[in-house]
C-alpha cells in the first residue's frame, strides 16, 4: 500500500491536476462540478492498477492540467486504454488505435495523425488500383465481344475458346491482387471459405459522412431593441462562503454577439452563466444588478446536463429523447421537426423514439440536451 507515502503522492496528483493548496484539505461539497471531476480522476490515478481505462479524461481540464496529465500518462508503467476527442492528447498518449468504423473494429499501430495519413495513402492507392482494373475490364470485355463476333463470322472455335477463357478470368480473377499486408495475394491464405470469385473486391476506404445540422428556425424578432443581458457591478458569494466568487462584474451581451468566457476551473464561469437565467442562480449573497431583455428566449446547456437527463430517465422510465425534446418545445415543434433535429445530431429513428432515456450513452444524452437548448 505504501501508506507512508500515500499523503504526499495524493497531494502531488492533486497539485498536478491544478488544485490550489487551499482547497486540497477543504470539504468536497465546496468544489464546483469541474473540480469534482478532477477529484474523481485523481482517485483513479492514485489507485494501483494493471490497466487503466479512461473515458474522456480531459473533460473539465484546463490546458495546464491537460499537459500535466499527458506527461503523467506517458511515463506511467501501466497499460492504458483511453477514449478522447482531443486529437493532440490522443497523438501524445496513444501508440496504437482501435478504430470503430462500419460496425467493425480496425487495429492500427501508430497514433491518430499516422492513421489519418495511412488512410489517405490507402484511399489514393486503392482508387488508382480500382481505376486501372476498371480500364482492364473494359478492354477485356471489348476483346471478348470481338472474339465472339469473329467466331460467328468465320466459324473459328479457337476464337470462342479464347472468349470463354477471358470471360472466366474476368469473372473469377478480377479484384484485389495484393493482401492486406501488401504481399502478393494468395487464395488459400487471404480469402478463406467459399467464394464466387478468386479475388477479394477492391474496396476504396470511404470518408466519414459530413455532419449536416438541421437547426430549427430562429425565434421571432424582438419587439424592441436593446441588450439581451447586462451585468453592472455584480458580485456573488455562496451561502456560508467567506470569499466572493464573482466581484465587480460588468459586461453586456448584444443581439448577434459571439462571446467566450475564459478562466480556470472554479473561477466562477458556470456561476456567472447560471445568473444570466432569471431564478436559476445558486443560493447566496448578491450585489449589483442584472438587466435582462423581457422578450429574449434563452437556451442553456449546463455542465450537469447529462446528470440531469440521467436523473430524469431514472424517474420516468418511459421517457425518450424524442419525448423530452417535444416537452421542452411546448407545442412549438412538430414531431417531424423534432425527429429531423435529433437525426441531424446523430439520434435517428427508433433510437430517438423507442430507446429509454436511461439507456442512452453519455454522448447521446449530450445530443438530446443540446437539441433541447435550441428550443428554449
Amino acid at each position: 500500500m505504501n501508506a507512508s507515502s500515500a499523503d504526499s503522492r495524493a497531494r502531488t496528483l492533486l497539485l498536478g491536476l491544478g488544485f490550489p493548496p487551499s482547497t486540497i484539505d477543504g470539504p468536497l461539497s465546496s468544489l464546483s462540478g469541474g473540480w469534482k471531476t478532477r477529484c474523481n480522476l485523481a482517485r483513479i490515478l492514485f489507485q494501483p492498477s494493471d490497466y487503466l481505462l479512461l473515458d474522456e479524461p480531459t473533460n473539465f481540464l484546463d490546458l495546464a492540467a491537460m499537459l500535466w496529465l499527458q506527461e503523467y500518462l506517458q511515463n506511467l508503467p501501466t497499460a492504458i486504454l483511453v477514449i478522447t476527442h482531443d486529437r493532440e492528447f490522443a497523438d501524445a498518449v496513444a501508440e496504437e488505435l482501435l478504430v470503430f468504423r462500419d460496425n467493425g473494429l480496425e487495429h492500427f499501430h501508430g497514433n491518430l495523425s499516422s492513421y489519418d495519413k495511412a488512410r489517405r495513402d490507402q484511399q489514393l492507392r486503392m482508387s488508382r488500383m480500382k481505376d486501372a482494373q476498371e480500364r482492364q475490364k473494359a478492354h477485356m470485355t471489348q476483346t471478348i465481344q470481338g472474339n465472339i463476333r469473329a467466331a460467328k463470322s468465320s466459324g473459328d472455335d479457337k476464337k470462342l475458346k479464347q472468349a470463354a477463357s477471358r470471360q472466366r478470368k474476368l469473372d473469377e480473377r478480377m479484384g484485389l491482387e495484393v493482401s492486406a499486408k501488401g504481399t502478393r495475394f494468395k487464395l488459400n491464405r487471404d480469402l478463406g471459405g467459399y467464394h464466387l470469385s478468386r479475388r477479394d473486391e477492391i474496396e476504396v476506404p470511404t470518408d466519414d459522412p459530413a455532419v449536416k445540422l438541421s437547426l430549427p428556425k430562429s425565434p421571432p424578432p424582438l419587439r424592441f431593441s436593446g441588450v439581451l443581458v447586462a451585468f453592472e457591478r455584480f458580485g456573488f458569494r455562496y451561502k456560508g462562503g467567506k470569499n466572493r466568487v464573482l466581484d465587480d462584474i460588468n459586461f453586456a451581451l448584444h443581439p448577434g454577439a459571439r462571446m467566450g468566457i475564459l478562466g480556470l476551473n472554479g473561477a466562477g464561469k458556470s456561476t456567472l452563466l447560471s445568473h444570466i437565467i432569471e431564478g436559476s442562480g445558486p443560493v447566496g449573497t448578491r450585489t449589483g444588478t442584472i438587466t435582462r431583455h423581457p422578450k429574449a428566449q434563452v437556451g442553456y446547456f449546463s455542465q450537469s446536463a447529462v446528470e440531469d437527463l440521467q436523473d430524469l430517465g431514472d424517474r420516468e422510465k418511459t421517457a425518450t429523447a424524442l419525448s423530452v425534446l417535444m416537452n421542452c418545445a411546448e407545442g412549438n415543434l412538430s414531431e417531424q421537426e423534432a425527429r429531423c433535429l435529433l437525426g441531424s445530431l446523430g439520434l435517428q429513428g427508433r433510437t430517438a423514439s423507442d430507446v429509454p432515456l436511461s439507456l442512452l450513452s453519455g454522448g447521446q444524452k449530450v445530443i438530446d440536451s443540446t437539441s433541447s437548448c435550441f428550443r428554449r
